[in-house]
């Protein structure tokens, strides 16, 4: 009896220290300003000052605590290199009506890219060590 109890104190250590590390990273990843400062240091962004990806973390996180916008701001943002470009992944879905990413360059300018290689970007953005920025409770 005493090595059940054991055992099931261990468990609920063991299960517990897992789950506790597991929040950690989504923590990290809801805190805007370690997202845009993240941007700032690793994108190769140079001059540009990202104003306008810090008022879409605010938006998002807005819409995160309080769904501020409907909805349209939750989701993921992650920064890619793509033919040597830093560009900025969301899967926000900006009043489309469904589900779409869009990438911005480092202006803030809504980018299209189409033709080969462009369905890799979704997978490429959604690489864990991509995202700098994420309104969802799962990842």
């Amino acid at each position: 009896m005493k090595s059940v109890f054991v055992l099931f104190i261990s468990s609920i250590l063991v299960f517990g220290c897992q789950k506790a590390g597991k929040n950690e990273p989504e923590e990290e990843l809801q805190d805007i300003e370690r997202a845009f400062q993240a941007a700032l240091d690793e994108s190769s962004c140079g001059r540009a000052s990202l104003s306008w990806l810090r008022d879409l973390l605010v938006k998002a996180e807005e819409d995160r605590l309080s769904m501020a916008y409907n909805g349209h701001y939750v989701g993921v943002i992650s920064m890619i290199r793509y033919r040597g470009n830093t560009l900025f992944y969301t899967d926000f879905a900006l009043g489309s009506g469904g589900i779409a990413y869009y990438l911005f360059d480092c202006d803030g300018e809504n980018i299209v890219i189409t033709g080969e290689g462009a369905g890799e970007i979704p997978n490429e953005a959604k690489k864990r060590g991509n995202i700098i920025y994420s309104s969802l409770g799962f990842l």
